[in-house]
């Protein structure tokens, strides 16, 4: 896949199949991760690099009955927030969760950093 080819509804269809929401909750703070994982390493890349965001790791070693397994992952809030609303409006399968963290993040503080509304209109321009 060359970059260049990479749109939101390529980022939503592969979350779809190969990704997650979590919500977290440790004591008084919680927090929303997105990831996708996968053997092949190149496509998360350019799916990385397009979103401009996320950490990429390897779960699994390749061994005699498997391939590698790499993640992709994003943590802050702000890039959560930004991510989901951008696969939200042609996700299928995990529309709903993508829905709810989008809620949940322009709803709640977090630090001292309050999302305003004139913020979350932007990302849904975007």
């Amino acid at each position: 896949m060359v970059d260049s080819e990479l749109s939101w509804q390529y980022v939503a269809g592969f979350f779809d199949g190969e990704g997650c929401v979590t919500h977290r909750v440790d004591g008084n703070r919680d927090s929303y991760e997105i990831d996708c994982s996968n053997s092949n390493l190149s496509s998360l890349k350019s799916i990385q690099k397009f979103i401009n965001t996320g950490i990429l790791t390897q779960d699994r070693k390749a061994d005699d009955h498997y391939k590698a397994l790499y993640r992709l992952r994003v943590r802050d809030h702000r890039n959560v927030l930004r991510v989901a609303t951008g696969m939200a409006a042609f996700s299928i399968v995990k529309k709903a969760q993508l829905l709810k963290a989008i809620t949940h993040i322009s709803n709640h503080r977090y630090g001292r950093c309050i999302l305003d509304l004139e913020e979350v209109k932007t990302l849904y321009n975007t």
